[in-house]
This record gives structure tokens, C-alpha cells and sequence, in this order.
């Protein structure tokens, strides 16, 4: 099944993919959340799809979670984030915006977090009395760029959003804090085993497929 993702403009600079994703039962939701203006993006997806089911967070830095500054989604939205990165919304040096981005960064207001596990699964679409139906997305523990790194995937679409653990030719960098090395091989092997015609759509740069990746990227081949 195709996905539509739409990948959102956020400006210049350093700043991180946001993916607007709309869900083939109506609504959509956000993958990272790099734009500026949380609110104003709300609008827009209210506007276009409906509602927004969900933000999806595949970690805590700073250039993945700015939209959620001031952020007050009506009505309310779950944002998902692993449980190891809840210190990194009120921690400006956990987060990186201390240090990279010298704009020392909290999120103060209360949200509707959801803290995820590995392998959740995430119900996306409409809800009523018994809950969530519609897409699935599955929660991929990735340690090692932070503890709490995870990626989505969507089994039935054959579509990851692989966040700052992986990307077109690369991976994320494990020299900030709360990052975990030592936990990179077993992060990457958990991907490498997903099919390769898999899309994948990282946290920063273009798109790209498992199998390319297995073809091309260095981490990749080093661990074959």
C-alpha cells in the first residue's frame, strides 16, 4: 500500500526532516517535529486532512521537537516519545539546544505524551468508544544516537521513518550526550533484517531503501 508523505519546509539551517503523512482512512500525522510554529502546522493539517492523529518523535534533540514549543493541538494529540527521552523536554543540554544550537530549549507546557517501548504498536486514524483504528505503526527500539532513539515502522505500507539512526548513506552521529555506542550494532542489525524494498525516510537528507542501504552504506557493510 502506498504511503503520501510529504516532507515539510522548515527553513534554513540545521534543522531536521518533518513529515506530514496523511492516513488513507482520513487525518494524518507528523513525524518529528522541526517546524517552528507547531500550532500554525496543526491548522494546516486540520485545514487539509481533517485532524491530526498523532506527532510522532523518533528522539529528543532539540531539531526534532521544536514544534512543540507552545504547541496546544485542539483537540488534544498524542505525541509519542520513548520512555528514555522524557528528560530531554525539559533538559536544554540533554537535548542539544544548549551546546549545538546555543537557544537553550524546554517544552513547559503539559501535553498528551505517549511513552512508547519497543516494539509498540501505534494505532493511527479515527477513535471512539473502544479506541484507535485504522494504520499501524511499530515502535523499533534504535539506541545509540540517544538511549531512547526508535524508528516507525509501518509493515503493511513498507515504510520506515528511521529518524537520526539512520540515513541515506550514513548514521546518526554518538558523540552527544545521552549517547550509547555500544549499542549501535544491535540497533542497525534490527534494520538491516527489514525487507529491502523497504522506504526509508531519515531524520535528516533524502530517501532511501533498506537495500540500498545494504548495497552502499558503510555501517551497513561493515556489519555483514
Amino acid at each position: 500500500m502506498d504511503m503520501n508523505v510529504e516532507r515539510l519546509r522548515v527553513g534554513q539551517g540545521e534543522m531536521a526532516n518533518t513529515y506530514l503523512v496523511a492516513l488513507p482512512e482520513g487525518g494524518c500525522f507528523i513525524v518529528d517535529f522541526a517546524v517552528e510554529d507547531g500550532n500554525k502546522t496543526q491548522e494546516y493539517c486540520l485545514a487539509r486532512f481533517g485532524f491530526l492523529s498523532a506527532v510522532l518523535l523518533t528522539h529528543g534533540h532539540y531539531d526534532h521537537i521544536r514544534g512543540l514549543k507552545g504547541f496546544n493541538p485542539k483537540p488534544p494529540t498524542r505525541v509519542v516519545l520513548h520512555q528514555e527521552e522524557e528528560e530531554f523536554l525539559t533538559n536544554p543540554r540533554l537535548n542539544a539546544s544548549y551546546d549545538l544550537f546555543r537557544a537553550p530549549f524546554i517544552v513547559e507546557d503539559p501535553l498528551p505524551f505517549y511513552l512508547c517501548e519497543d516494539e509498540d504498536e501505534i494505532v493511527l486514524g479515527h477513535r471512539d468508544e473502544s479506541g484507535f483504528h485504522g494504520t499501524v505503526a511499530k515502535v523499533i527500539h534504535t539506541p545509540f544516537h540517544t538511549q531512547g532513539s526508535v524508528c516507525y515502522y509501518f509493515e503493511e505500507e513498507g515504510v520506515l521513518f528511521s529518524g537520526d539512526t539512520l540515513f541515506r548513506g550514513g548514521i546518526g552521529r554518538y558523540d552527544l550526550p545521552g549517547a550509547c555506542p555500544r549499542k549501535m550494532e544491535e540497533s542497525l542489525r534490527k534494520l538491516m533484517a527489514l525487507p529491502p524494498e523497504t522506504k526509508v525516510y531519515p531524520g535528516h537528507g533524502p530517501s532511501s531503501t533498506i537495500g540500498e542501504e545494504l548495497r552502499y552504506n558503510p555501517s551497513f557493510l561493515a556489519l555483514k
